[in-house]
């Protein structure tokens, strides 16, 4: 998720216009935000390559020329950068792929010496919010810290990797204040890491997922003051210390973990660009499920939850406005879209639209 504002300029002297107009119907509007995602891209497992897509009015995507674009094998994760420039991708097999972004068509181009450290395999990643540093996750239990170059995107080895654990699952995220990294690492719980000044990390002490029985994927808020995780079957929540990075389960009393979906699997969860709505993926059911975040990191479901998705949804990303979701439906192959109602956090199902084999992460960008 990536977070941006931009101020709307009241246009007074189009007033008389935009009546005139206003009997001729969504022809001559474009209702837009501003901080709209320009760019979509989705690492497609099965099919090893990224599809790259430009998104239209109404978070509409189409696929941007040349994609899909070559990774390496498996394709696990996908992110970028949030000034839109970079894209890397964690290869299961093959090190980490890394892309530049034609701004004006979504298009890709590798970056000199992608992918990175072929000889290794990734199970996730994060890209920093400034687009200083690249954390990598590695299937062998390791998280390697890479800087960026601005001009060239190229990634070079920050300092030694951090062995986390033996087992992990796809779970790596950098807070949205750029001084943590929090892992997901299965049923040990969550490791918070601390972004030193030249962005190497120091490991803090692991926090159990319970009453959770495991931490699958790890999501911040914007404020970076709450994080949750999926075990499968339920959601549970973390307060986290913004000096530390330490995590506090919120546990017990209405809307405190353990959070059930009313789906089953689920996977993949995000907040939303305003931090008022979680929305978790249940693969097994093939559903998205909307809650409300309350002030204490508290959630509530909304009314209508949960949404149909697509088969076997995974990941989910909420674009930098607030206004639209967009789901990665493993089995049917596609990304799912959806507006959100940013007063109730209702979503509105708007179809969706192909993509690769087995799609697994998305990311969208400005």
């Amino acid at each position: 998720m990536r977070v941006a504002s931009k101020p709307l300029l009241a246009l007074v002297a189009l007033s008389g216009l935009a009546a005139l107009m206003a009997g001729c119907g969504d022809f001559f509007v474009d209702d837009t935000p501003a901080n709209q995602a320009k760019f979509a891209f989705v690492a497609n497992n099965g099919s090893n390559n990224v599809t790259a897509y430009t998104v239209g009015n109404n978070a509409a995507l189409a696929t941007a020329p040349g994609s899909p674009f070559g990774a390496a094998t498996a394709p696990n994760a996908v992110d970028a950068d949030a000034g839109g420039r970079f894209v890397y991708v964690a290869n299961n097999v093959g090190g980490l792929s890394a892309f530049t972004i034609n701004r004006n068509d979504g298009s890709l181009g590798a970056i000199t010496g992608s992918p990175f450290n072929p000889g290794t395999g990734y199970l996730g990643l994060a890209v920093d919010p400034a687009g200083r540093y690249v954390f990598a996750l590695t299937t062998a239990g390791n998280l390697e810290a890479y800087t960026i170059n601005n001009s060239t995107g190229v990634i070079t080895i920050n300092g030694s990797a951090i062995a986390i654990a033996s087992t992990i699952a796809n779970g790596v995220v950098e807070d949205p204040s750029g001084n943590f990294v929090f892992v997901a690492t299965g049923a040990a719980g969550v490791v918070p890491l601390k972004i030193g000044s030249t962005g190497t990390l120091t490991a803090g002490s692991v926090q159990p997922p319970a009453p959770c029985t495991a931490a699958n994927r790890v999501a911040i808020t914007p404020s970076a003051h709450f994080a949750y995780i999926t075990d499968g079957t339920n959601v549970c929540i973390f307060s986290i210390n913004t000096a530390t990075g330490a995590l506090t389960a919120v546990s017990g009393g209405s809307g405190g973990s353990p959070v059930a979906t009313g789906g089953t699997t689920p996977t993949g969860l995000a907040a939303d660009a305003t931090g008022h709505f979680l929305y978790v993926t249940n693969a097994g059911t093939s559903t998205v499920t909307a809650f409300n975040i309350g002030s204490d990191g508290r959630l509530s479901t909304i009314a209508g939850s949960p949404f149909p998705a697509g088969s076997t949804p995974l990941d989910v990303n909420s674009d930098p406005s607030g206004q639209f979701l967009y789901v990665v439906n493993n089995g049917a192959a596609s990304v799912e879209m959806y507006t959100i109602n940013t007063s109730t956090g209702v979503l509105t199902d708007r179809g969706p639209t192909g993509a690769g084999t087995s799609p697994v992460a998305i990311v969208t960008t400005p």
